[in-house]
Order: C-alpha cells, then sequence, then structure tokens
C-alpha cells in the first residue's frame, strides 16, 4: 500500500510538505507511512480517495483495478420497455436536496 502512496504522490507532481496538507495530514505522518514505518489509516486512504478520484479505493488498498462487471461476451440482454399509459406516469411532488455541510433544501411541487 505504500508503494502506491508513493505512486499517487508522485503522479500529483506535489511535493511531499504540499500532498501532505492536500489531505489534511502532519508531514511526519506522511513520512512515515512513505518510509514503511507505519501503514496508512483508513482515514488517510479515504483523503487520498477524495483528492485523487482517479484512485480507487480497490487499488489504493489491495492494488487491485476495478473489477469488470461483464465481459463483451457477458453483456446482459436489452430489456424493452414498456411504454406507460397516461394513469401509470408518476409525478414528482417533493425533492430534497442535501449538501455536505449538513444541510438541505426542499422543493415541493
Amino acid at each position: 500500500m505504500n508503494e502506491r502512496i508513493q505512486k499517487v504522490l508522485k503522479s500529483s507532481g506535489l511535493s511531499a510538505s504540499e500532498f501532505s496538507k492536500k489531505l489534511d495530514i502532519q508531514r511526519s505522518r506522511l513520512s512515515h507511512i512513505l518510509s514503511g514505518r507505519n501503514n496508512a489509516s483508513l482515514d488517510v486512504i479515504k483523503k487520498i480517495n477524495y483528492n485523487f478520484p482517479e484512485h480507487t479505493l480497490e487499488w489504493l488498498i489491495n492494488g487491485e483495478e476495478k473489477p469488470l462487471l461483464y465481459s463483451e461476451t457477458q453483456l446482459p440482454e436489452k430489456k424493452t420497455v414498456k411504454k406507460h399509459t397516461k394513469s401509470m406516469i408518476k409525478k414528482i411532488n417533493k425533492v430534497i436536496l442535501f449538501y455536505d455541510d449538513d444541510t438541505f433544501e426542499t422543493f415541493t411541487n
């Protein structure tokens, strides 16, 4: 895992100090992870994934690329969609938006 974090650091183009600031962790903590003295905590892994989403959690933790759900020979069958009659059409009455600062807005029709 430490090698993969080193790859993320190199690919980011940031210095170790800038990288640790971006992750909001102490520089010494990053140094201990990169040297192999300590393993990265789940919190650090999540921060890396949040700031560098091109690196999946599967890859960061296990070194595995995101698995393919289907091979080209096993594609799911296309399903036919039934057309709705007028009585089956649903209308939206309320939409609630939740924001990352734990606030929300409600919109009603």
